[in-house]
């Protein structure tokens, strides 16, 4: 399993610890979503340069130190698309790693790191207004792993730089934002959580255009991933703790232009068994998808399963999906875009004999596992965290743990 989701599973308790370490999230935490999932891009898209060798990854996607990851994508158009994560370059701390796609190549761009040199910053999510208002989330710390902060950057068209935000698990609590979705310039959302003293409260953020500010959110636990396809119409995934069981269960919210509320979700298969959402896209009123995943035995004694949930208008269902590792191995999937009712996209991993990429397809009528390459190799680390489409014949799936990992659609087939 990855760094950003690796926590996820033990509880509440860990969740200051998992995502100052950077070990909670992300996606799928979702990226990649509002304008820049559903635009339809100019053209074809254009499919990444051939590579060869088990390091061939490295040569195009720059990867600057050691334990490099992309937790986000978003994607304007076949010329035009961000990843964004981490990085390390030393024992400990963690740097941000923001990298851009101009057409032909990936290059870094310099962004800002609030944690100093013996702190963490990371970044989560990323989503695309326009080519020069692009933002995104995570979270920093200045060596203290149990207060991280929540961190937001923005691009003008030129620069990166930290935009205030509130911070409303304050000096001795803990702020983390997973998800960012555009409907507009002047409509943004992130979502997250915080924690406190009296235990950890969904986290939703807005912004009108000149500030960022709490909005209310139903419900303790973690929003991981959020999406929006109108000013009446997001949706924000993640899970919570109930009292009994107490392990994760699914946790769907819906902005309804007024405020957030939550509405039901379902969980498989059994009351004992961990489920956790990660991931969401939308394209409208009636269309709406959620990815994850849940555990087919008690906590600790299962294996990952991949977990799809599709919103039809009137109520959260879930949606068979292949598990490519079968049922002794982890499955799971960390981000999703929908380009229309008839395709969406879904991306992760599968455990065996390393990890593996998983990329799901949604025709219309059901999920498949669509081929996709393993840069780091058969042995290696090959986890996707998010997906994003500018187009049905251009989408970006991005990840990574030693060396960040960037795979493309070209319409055909998935290139990496």
């Amino acid at each position: 399993m990855n760094r950003r989701w690796q926590a996820c599973s033990w509880g509440m308790a860990g969740l200051a610890l998992a995502a100052a370490a950077a070990l909670a999230g992300p996606g799928t935490a979702q990226a990649g979503t509002g304008p820049s999932k559903i635009a339809s891009g100019p053209g074809a898209g254009r499919a990444a340069p051939g590579r060869t060798g088990p390091n061939r990854i490295a040569a195009d996607l720059p990867s600057p130190g050691k334990d490099n990851e992309l937790y986000g994508v978003a994607a304007l158009s076949a010329g035009d698309a961000w990843a964004v994560g981490s990085y390390q370059t030393g024992p400990s701390g963690s740097l941000n790693l923001i990298e851009h796609w101009n057409g032909r190549t990936w290059k870094l761009v310099h962004s800002p790191d609030l944690g100093g040199p013996a702190g963490d910053d990371t970044l989560y999510s990323v989503t695309a207004v326009s080519a020069r208002n692009i933002w995104a989330v995570g979270y920093y710390d200045d060596g203290d792993i149990d207060h991280p902060q929540p961190l937001i950057e923005h691009w003008n068209g030129a620069r990166w730089t930290v935009a205030p935000g509130p911070d409303p698990g304050g000096a001795a609590g803990v702020t983390t934002l997973f998800g960012v979705t555009a409907v507009s310039a002047q409509n943004i959302w992130a979502v997250g959580y915080y924690g406190q003293t009296s235990g950890n409260q969904t986290l939703v953020e807005h912004w009108n255009g000149s500030v960022w500010a709490v909005v209310p959110s139903p419900e303790s636990g973690l929003l991981s991933g959020v999406a929006a396809s109108s000013r009446r119409n997001a949706w924000a995934v993640g899970y919570y703790w109930p009292e009994q069981p107490t392990v994760p269960n699914t946790l769907v919210e819906h902005w309804n232009g007024a405020t957030w509320k939550v509405v039901p979700s379902p969980n498989r298969p059994g009351p004992g068994d961990p489920n956790l959402l990660t991931g969401a896209a939308v394209t409208s009123a009636r269309n709406a998808w959620a990815v994850g995943y849940y555990a087919n035995a008690p906590l600790g004694e299962g294996a990952e399963q991949t977990l799809i949930e599709h919103w039809n208008g009137q109520a959260w269902k879930i949606a068979p999906s292949p598990n490519p590792g079968g049922s002794a191995a982890d499955n799971s999937l960390h981000g999703v875009t929908a380009v229309s009712p008839t395709d969406a996209w879904a991306v992760g991993y599968y455990s065996r004999g390393g990890d593996h990429t998983i990329i799901e397809h949604w025709n219309g009528h059901a999920w498949h596992a669509v081929q996709s390459p393993d840069p780091a190799g058969s042995s290696g680390f090959n986890d996707l965290n998010s997906v994003a489409a500018a187009s049905a014949r251009d989408a970006w799936a991005a990840g990574g743990a030693i060396s960040a990992i960037a795979l493309h659609w070209n319409g055909h087939a998935w290139k990496g």
